[in-house]
């Protein structure tokens, strides 16, 4: 997005208006390593991106933390892990996280919509991302919490692909959508990478999902998608899935969208025959009303019995006779989970009665309530952090 108020789909040319929306106050909030890494990408592509989008990052690492172009940084676990990192541990991260909760709470607040992104598997995103989430949605249920999470390499090993599904599943609870790219099948796709490529690779796939979702939020055109249109598809989506598609030629807009929605990098075995909402964001130039029906039309096949479909559309000078199409795609039906408002909203509530009998042989009953302060994975045992990392081993 340029200072003119436009925003930049590829190259000079192919440039979007983008509409005033004052109103919706956008947080991006990385969380560990990868996370930082995809804000600093984020920062860098979107300059002049408006200033209703705050950069957040979370960090245990003081060095990598530093070196991200985040306007706001936050160090978690001052004074557990003074700036080392929580050395590949999850446990370290989530008390890191809890150490400065008030910092980064008081960061994300005033916000309408946050998206998270952090890579699973390892310390300090896997730890703490998930304790932040759950606080977030306790103390505001109605914000908008999108999570894009990426998972480990098959080299990095068995616990940690194993501790970032685990995690995921937690995160499900409370967040409103996830999106879960597998660095593996990246691997797959683009095995002639080196390291550092690939893991630069990574953190396009963790950008290019954020910045497609804040551009069909920002820009405008001739068929709007406003926040309120976003909130409907992902609010309690549990999965999500985003795919971007690109084509030209005859059957542009059947290739585009094919392109964006057999995306091959989703790490969960997710049907699209499943879903029951769906976003298109189509951006070209000279776009036909029938290649527009043949995009909805194709979609709402694929998808569950008669779906919900919103559709955007942005007139641009597209170099050639390119046409692009986003796809956010939610309202899983098997991967939905239960939403009890008053799990979330209510510090805690009755959960089993117990029963005790006093020395004189009288029956008491009483509530055992939950606490919902606690994060979800200590409360299910009994407190013990150890206890639950090391089902993970």
């Amino acid at each position: 997005m340029n200072k003119n108020g436009l925003f930049d789909v590829g190259g000079e040319k192919n440039l979007i208006k983008v509409k005033d929306e004052a109103n919706v106050r956008i947080v991006v909030c990385g969380v560990g390593g990868a996370g930082g890494n995809t804000i600093s990408r984020l920062v860098e592509e979107l300059k002049d991106s408006s200033e209703n989008v705050k950069y957040v990052a979370v960090n245990t690492d003081i060095q990598a933390l530093s070196n991200c172009k985040a306007m706001h940084k936050i160090q978690i676990g001052k004074e557990l892990l003074k700036g080392k990192g929580s050395g590949d541990d999850p446990e370290m991260g989530m008390k890191a996280a809890d150490e400065n909760i008030n910092d980064v709470m008081a960061a994300l607040s005033k916000s309408d919509m946050i998206f998270f992104v952090a890579g699973f598997g390892k310390g300090t995103g896997t730890g703490a991302l998930p304790y932040i989430v759950e606080k977030v949605k306790s103390e505001d249920p109605d914000k908008l919490v999108v999570c894009v999470i990426t998972t480990p390499f098959y080299f990095e090993g068995r616990r940690k692909i194993k501790l970032a599904k685990q995690r995921i599943d937690e995160l499900k609870e409370f967040a409103d959508a996830v999106i879960v790219i597998s660095n593996q099948k990246l691997a797959e796709l683009y095995g002639d990478l080196n390291i550092k490529e690939g893991f630069k690779k990574s953190d396009e796939l963790l950008s290019g999902a954020i910045k497609g979702l804040i551009k069909i939020i920002k820009c405008e055109g001739e068929m709007n998608v406003d926040f309120n249109d976003v909130k409907t598809v992902l609010k309690n989506s549990g999965s999500a899935i985003m795919g971007i598609g690109r084509a030209k030629g005859q059957n542009r807009a059947q290739e585009a969208l094919r392109n964006a929605i057999e995306n091959k990098l989703i790490s969960e075995e997710i049907s699209l025959e499943e879903a029951t909402k769906a976003i298109i964001f189509i951006s070209g130039k000279d776009v036909k009303v029938s290649e527009m029906g043949m995009i909805g039309n194709e979609l709402s096949e694929r998808l569950h019995d008669d779906p919900s479909i919103i559709t955007g559309f942005y007139e641009v000078d597209m170099d050639e006779d390119l046409i692009e199409v986003v796809v956010y795609i939610g309202g899983f039906l098997s991967h939905n989970p239960i939403k009890k408002e008053e799990k979330i909203r209510a510090k805690s509530k009755p959960i089993e009665l117990r029963m005790e009998i006093d020395s004189d042989g009288n029956e008491n009953k009483s509530e055992v309530k939950e606490d919902y302060d606690e994060p979800a994975f200590k409360r299910r045992n009994g407190g013990n952090l150890d206890d639950f990392f090391g089902k993970i081993n």
